[in-house]
């Protein structure tokens, strides 16, 4: 009888880590992170897609550019017509996270990233040279 039992008691444990273990390998097969970014200057082209399953150092590196800059005052950019436009999407949730453009002007780089629900309201930064051209190597690469 206790021998039954245990054996009962192993099968129900089996099961439950079975089903978590076969649970994970069927919703692990998508992207939980996307960052896309399209090249503008004249008709916008797909210029890089990453994803954190095959690109997570990259994509780790620039979410760090993005999120880790001092503010810029006054910024004088053609707010509709960036050189590169980036967009960061949840896409099982289908849901945007941030959205962000990048100018090249002569003397500097500028970024700005949407804070509100329209490109009314923008948190503007200056790029360093090294993250601009970080950027630039990662849209160029793919």
């Amino acid at each position: 009888m206790r021998i039954g039992k245990f054996l009962l008691w192993i099968a129900g444990i089996g099961l439950v880590f079975g089903g978590g273990y076969a649970t994970a390998l069927g919703l692990g097969d998508h992207p939980s992170y996307t960052l896309t970014a399209l090249k503008t200057g004249g008709e916008p082209e797909m210029a890089a897609t990453l994803h954190d399953e095959e690109h997570q150092a990259e994509l780790d590196t620039i979410l760090n550019i993005l999120l880790h800059q001092k503010p810029l005052e006054g910024a004088s950019v053609d707010v509709d017509n960036p050189d590169i436009s980036l967009e960061l999407m949840s896409p099982e949730r289908s849901v945007g996270i941030l959205d962000a453009r990048i100018w090249f002007e002569k003397d500097t780089t500028v970024l700005g990233i949407r804070s509100g629900q329209t490109w009314n309201s923008i948190r503007y930064s200056e790029l360093s040279k090294n993250d601009a051209e970080y950027i630039q190597s990662i849209v160029d690469a793919e």
